[in-house]
């Protein structure tokens, strides 16, 4: 796709918006726009007060976004079983923990869904109190339509009932007893699930405003838009978890959001933990299973189909509800297990999620601890030591190098604690330069 460009400066032009980010934010459109450009009208702090206070302008186009899955096995209908999808097993690990653990009594953890829309009436997806939906300004259709298909699939993945002898389950069956919440959000429409950047800023936005922490993006393009990055980063900045696809244009290609700083960028996997469809590059910092995955569809079918997504950081959060959207964000990377080459790379970033992995690590009571940046980075370098693997099977996997640590390996995760001993020393010293 062509992308239009990006101007930070004060000189105004026909077909590009105007961004104008002072005491009160507002969004301009002059009338001659291309036939894929939206018509933003005036947009005031009260819709995005996370924008106002700036002091810049900004003009840009209203770019085109589209959903990223590809159908495998469209149209299978529901049956009298009820099974696990691959990839529930491959990121929870273990069925029977997390059986097994309680999450505090906090409300419950809402996640959002900001996508192509929902089947209100599938009979394996929850319904009202368990579920809420969002229409978009920008969009004709209702939240409850999903044309394309996509975000209802999603949603399955996430939320499927389980237990109740259909189709499939999600990561948060039967709504975890009260301690989970799904929100929809309309960003997109059409048999393609086609949006713009406007689309999914506003339905973004709308999941903030019903308290979603966690918000699960599958949609995107090529072209860098500077007023999403800002936007992103102060919804980062006030503690909301942002997860997008890599998307599937390619190799060393970026895809917005999912590139920027402030959202986890999450690649695909195949079955045998193998690169899926999703694109690579330096920005990719999470895998997730991603290929011929079962889900639910519109009038009441299931499908497998191509993508990427996660809804693990939810899960996490919602049994550790101090922790911040950075410590869950550097807990994950930590976790992953490293599959291709050794080492965090532009394919499967960090690794494949593991969430029991994950939960062993906040359980030991400091959310993690001292381990990734604190500001926005993304990719690699999200964590202070990007070049060891973050994940191992024995001590030898987690070998730094340094003689005066031990290397230890605890659920998959590699600790290096100093040790005098070890290398014939008696103490630590700290030199002091001035």
């Amino acid at each position: 796709m062509k992308c239009r460009p990006y101007y930070g400066c004060r000189i105004i032009l026909a077909v590009q918006l105007i961004l104008s980010f002072k005491n009160t934010f507002s969004v301009v459109a002059d009338r001659k726009l291309l036939e894929d450009e939206v018509d933003l009208g005036r947009i005031s702090n009260r819709d995005f007060p996370e924008m106002a206070d700036d002091a810049i302008i900004i003009m840009e186009s209203d770019q085109a976004k589209k959903s990223f899955s590809i159908s495998e096995q469209e149209g299978v209908t529901s049956s009298s079983s009820e099974s696990i999808p691959w990839g529930i097993e491959e990121v929870l690990q273990d069925l029977s923990f997390w059986d097994s653990v309680t999450p505090p009594s906090d409300g419950p953890i809402k996640v959002c869904v900001a996508g192509s829309g929902y089947d209100l009436k599938h009979d394996d997806l929850p319904i009202d109190p368990d579920v809420d939906g969002i229409n978009n300004t920008r969009i004709d259709e209702d939240w409850s339509v999903d044309i394309d298909g996509h975000g209802t699939h999603s949603a399955g993945t996430i939320a499927a009932i389980g237990n109740n002898l259909k189709g499939i389950r999600g990561i948060f069956p039967d709504d975890s007893g009260g301690k989970f919440k799904l929100i929809i959000a309309k960003a997109a429409s059409g048999a393609e699930g086609e949006g713009t950047i406007t689309t999914l800023l506003l339905a973004v936005h709308s999941c903030v405003q019903e308290g979603a922490k966690v918000i699960s993006i599958a949609m995107g393009n090529e072209c860098y838009s500077k007023i999403e990055e800002i936007y992103f980063d102060r919804l980062y900045g006030k503690g909301v978890l942002i997860v997008a696809a890599a998307g599937d244009e390619g190799d060393h290609i970026y895809s917005y959001p999912a590139t920027l700083p402030s959202v986890i960028a999450v690649a695909s996997s195949d079955d045998s933990r193998a690169r899926g469809s999703s694109s690579s590059n330096d920005q990719i910092e999470l895998t997730a299973p991603g290929s011929n995955i079962a889900s639910t569809m519109p009038n009441n079918k299931y499908s497998s189909w191509t993508g990427s997504g996660m809804a693990v950081a939810g899960l996490l959060w919602m049994h550790f509800p101090s922790c911040t959207n950075v410590q869950i964000r550097n807990v994950l990377a930590k976790t992953a297990l490293d599959i291709g080459v050794t080492g965090c790379d532009d394919i499967f970033g960090h690794g494949l999620v593991q969430a029991k992995a994950a939960y062993e690590l906040l359980a030991q009571g400091t959310c993690g601890g001292d381990i990734g940046a604190n500001t926005p980075v993304g990719g690699c370098s999200q964590l202070n030591n990007p070049l060891l693997s973050n994940s191992c099977l024995d001590a030898n996997d987690c070998n730094d190098g340094d003689p005066c640590t031990v290397d230890v390996c605890t659920s998959n995760v590699c600790t290096n604690d100093l040790d005098c001993a070890t290398c014939g020393l008696s103490r630590v010293v700290k030199v002091m330069r001035r």
